[in-house]
């Protein structure tokens, strides 16, 4: 009978509680499954039941040559109403593991399959387990690890145990990760937020086909605490062209060049009155010069014209749109968060300064 079906047949008579005793479980549960996975189940050599040991005795024993000194598997059998969470039956099995230098141990009450690698350095999980399967509710799984784990051509070949091992080390991996990711999160927040809030924006425009404000996702971003992962973003009202500019707090955004300051309700606005000042104080040739040394590797903050703004031919329709024109035919690209804003106003003044000897006083301030 294939596996699949003979597990299908377990489960109903599980559900239906058919199983009197844990020598029923051994015998129509444990055994046939066995026999099932490609094992003899009546060679004595390969399948030893009540196999004695030093501190007792193991329900089952499985070898796959006559001469090994220790089993591959070692499998300890509990009653159907028999819990095998509880730490005794668990200890009993790993110490007779323990005792045989055994890789894999199974212990199982016929509903419940729990795989332990007790010979594996580290304790990942507590007692070394690494699978915990509910044969009535997660059979396909089930039949895919006893397959992986205890199919006797694997087990001969060393396949078994190595993916066994495989399983634990990516435990100890999700583990790891699990346990540093939040201090990531929280370096992440405490950092710059201008690739985060374009990642997230970018993603949320395909999702729901309209963009979002920039400012609004980093507020939200800056709302989690190390602990926390980002829940999806309120979607902003669809636009035709910008996106809609989120007012700012009470008292608007204070900008200043020079002599020549101002404040605005949006954020973005004050970017762009602040540029273009800079361009009346700094004039067209030395507005060019700036652009020139402000450009990255694939972007420009300043161009001649909208295509101008990127120098990388993947160019994203999202940015495109997220530009403005300055006077003199000039573009501004804004495709930044308030954070991005104000270090690209610190990038143009230390430019000027270093590069075109032009000492000039500028700031972007949200009140």
């Amino acid at each position: 009978m294939a596996l699949s079906e003979l597990l299908k047949r377990i489960g109903e008579s599980l559900r239906a509680g058919h199983y009197a005793n844990e020598e029923s479980i051994r015998a129509q549960v444990v055994v046939a499954t066995l026999g099932a996975l490609g094992w003899d189940t009546t060679d004595p050599q390969l399948l030893r039941p009540e196999y004695s040991i030093r501190k007792g005795r193991a329900d089952v024993a499985l070898f796959t040559d006559d001469f090994a000194e220790a089993p591959n598997v070692v499998i300890e059998v509990k009653g159907p109403d028999k819990s095998i969470d509880d730490d005794a039956p668990v200890k009993q099995l790993l110490n007779y593991c323990y005792e045989l230098g055994t890789q894999i141990a199974l212990l199982t009450n016929g509903k419940q399959w729990n795989f332990h690698l007790p010979c594996e350095a580290g304790n990942v999980s507590k007692n070394r387990l690494v699978q915990s399967i509910d044969l009535v509710n997660d059979q396909e799984r089930l039949a895919s690890i006893l397959e992986r784990y205890l199919a006797f051509e694997r087990q001969r070949s060393g396949e078994a145990a190595e993916d066994a091992r495989k399983d634990y080390k990516g435990l100890a991996n999700k583990k790891q990760v699990e346990k540093n990711l939040p201090k990531v999160w929280s370096a992440m927040l405490a950092g710059p937020l201008d690739s985060l809030v374009r990642l997230v924006a970018e993603q949320y425009e395909s999702i729901h086909g309209n963009q979002p404000d920039y400012e609004l996702i980093e507020e939200h971003l800056k709302s989690f605490g190390p602990s926390r992962s980002p829940s999806i973003i309120r979607e902003a009202p669809a636009t035709p062209s910008r996106t809609v500019q989120r007012k700012a707090r009470s008292g608007g955004v204070f900008w200043r060049v020079g002599s020549a300051s101002g404040s605005e309700e949006q954020a973005v606005t004050a970017f762009v009155k602040l540029f273009e000042a800079l361009y009346d104080s700094v004039g067209d040739e030395n507005f060019a010069k700036l652009a020139e040394a402000t450009k990255s590797r694939k972007t420009r903050l300043l161009a001649r014209n909208r295509l101008g703004l990127h120098i990388s031919r993947d160019i994203n329709a999202h940015s495109i749109k997220e530009s403005q024109q300055l006077r003199n035919g000039w573009w501004l690209d804004i495709h930044f968060s308030n954070e991005g804003k104000q270090r690209k106003i610190e990038q143009a003044q230390e430019k000027l300064k270093s590069e075109l000897g032009i000492k000039l006083r500028l700031e972007f301030r949200v009140k």
